[in-house]
């Protein structure tokens, strides 16, 4: 929501450098730190929430830094993602309540 629209690399960057922050907290009081995620495991979330409408994207683009990788796309919040909370926490759950 901050920045409008952003690719899912920059998301999960900013993620990590928000996590790293949070654990050098943790360290300064004594707590363990959290572990995060891989970006494979963050890009099965991300398609969960494209699946889902939380996600819309937008007609923004750019090349990638190498050849060998995909064109970057750019995607904002849509309305359904700005209201949902449930779908964030648990996305796989949501989209397949069959499987609790």
């Amino acid at each position: 929501m901050e920045h409008g629209e952003a690719c899912a690399a920059d998301v999960f960057y900013a993620l990590r450098e928000n996590l790293e922050s949070i654990n050098k907290l943790r360290i300064e009081t004594g707590e363990k730190t959290i572990r995060g995620c891989t970006y494979n495991s963050f890009a099965k979330y991300w398609h969960w929430f494209k699946l889902l409408g939380l996600i819309e994207p937008v007609d923004r683009r750019e090349p990638p830094i190498y050849d060998f990788l995909e064109e970057r796309m750019f995607y904002r919040l849509s309305d359904k993602g700005k209201a949902e909370v449930r779908a964030w926490e648990d996305p796989i759950m949501v989209a397949h309540p069959e499987f609790r």
